[in-house]
């Protein structure tokens, strides 16, 4: 896919104490996914724990940047028109995903 990128993180898999199971979430409390090493959450994209060096930007990506800067963004009332319009989205959804935007932009 152009413009798109995936980040992943290879890590060994955390072993019970004898080392002969791998634990999984259903192994351990929730409370305890953390210590255990079963979840452990995404380091920030800035903190540099990320391998790029594979991820060069081709031009034709530089082309689509270039072209998706001149864009003009569309009003919020024909993106809502859109999503309204697609299968499996009810106008309950947009309207509480609406709510949730103004919020974000309007906090009371």
């Amino acid at each position: 896919m152009p413009c798109a990128s995936l980040l992943f993180r290879v890590q060994q898999a955390p072993k019970t104490e004898d080392g002969l199971k791998v634990l999984s979430k259903e192994d351990v409390p929730e409370k305890d996914w953390e210590k255990k090493e079963v979840w452990i959450p995404a380091p920030p994209y800035g903190a540099g724990r990320y391998n790029t060096t594979y991820c060069n930007v081709r031009d034709s990506e530089k082309d689509l940047f270039y072209l998706r800067q001149q864009r003009e963004d569309p009003v919020l009332r024909t993106t809502a028109t859109i999503l309204v319009n697609s299968e499996g989205i009810t106008k309950e959804f947009v309207f509480s995903f609406l709510l949730f935007i103004k919020y974000l932009t309007f906090p009371e």
